[in-house]
């Protein structure tokens, strides 16, 4: 019978092969007689170590993900929007970027994307939404529409925190394409530069927005005022 350091040692092991397995194959395609083959476990450790198969990948997705806490920095409360909106970026950028060490993170994510589980709704639910939600708020500050969840302007406040989202994204699943492009390496060293300029760039578009919104609202204001009247 083995000891508890032992037990650690082998969960630890089917832990790093079920890494390497979801990350070729995807969770389809990854099989439990080939984890413990890699981990050099019996076939039945998996289910003694983490219950089944799913169990285990919910595992393994749990670490892909963002940190069910959110960002603390961008929590701040007597930070202003702005400081909060690139507080986000840079924090998302160092989990896109300084993972470099850990390529599988992105491999198992591709695959999930591709191929979605009914577990990326809990990775959803657990993890991304609450960033989200972190996000859209103080978007909707800087729009000056904060409250405001009516149709249009929720869509629009969504529509920029996605825009937020995507360029921060792309450097993650397009990183082989802009590194070949660009001839040079992306990593750790360019988070800082990089969340300066997509900071920028989309408080740029959001200003442009704010007094899009703005005039609208004196317009409906001063329509509402002449039917009063």
């Amino acid at each position: 019978m083995g000891t508890p350091a032992d037990s650690e040692k082998a969960r630890s092991r089917l832990e790093e092969a079920a890494r390497e397995v979801f990350a070729e194959h995807g969770y389809q395609g990854a099989t439990v007689r080939e984890i413990c083959r890699r981990a050099g476990q019996n076939p039945s450790s998996i289910n003694y170590h983490f219950g089944t198969k799913e169990d285990l990948y919910r595992k393994i997705l749990r670490q892909v993900g963002p940190p069910e806490d959110a960002p603390p920095v961008a929590l701040i409360e007597e930070a202003s929007p702005r400081q909060r909106l690139r507080a986000f970026i840079a924090y998302f950028l160092a989990e896109t970027l300084g993972g470099e060490e850990q390529p599988w993170k992105a491999r198992v994510m591709a695959h999930e994307f591709a191929a979605p589980t009914p577990l990326l709704d809990e990775l959803v639910q657990g993890a991304i939404r609450p960033h989200f939600e972190m996000l859209h708020a103080t978007v909707a500050e800087l729009l000056g529409v904060a409250g405001d969840r009516t149709a249009p302007i929720d869509q629009l406040v969504t529509d920029h925190a996605f825009g937020v989202v995507s360029q921060v994204v792309f450097y993650r699943h397009s990183r082989p394409v802009v590194e070949r492009v660009a001839r040079r390496r992306y990593g750790a060293t360019d988070m800082e530069r990089l969340a300066d300029h997509i900071a920028r760039a989309v408080l740029a578009a959001i200003a442009a927005d704010r007094r899009r919104v703005a005039a609208c609202t004196r317009q409906r204001r001063a329509e509402a005022e002449e039917v009063a009247g």
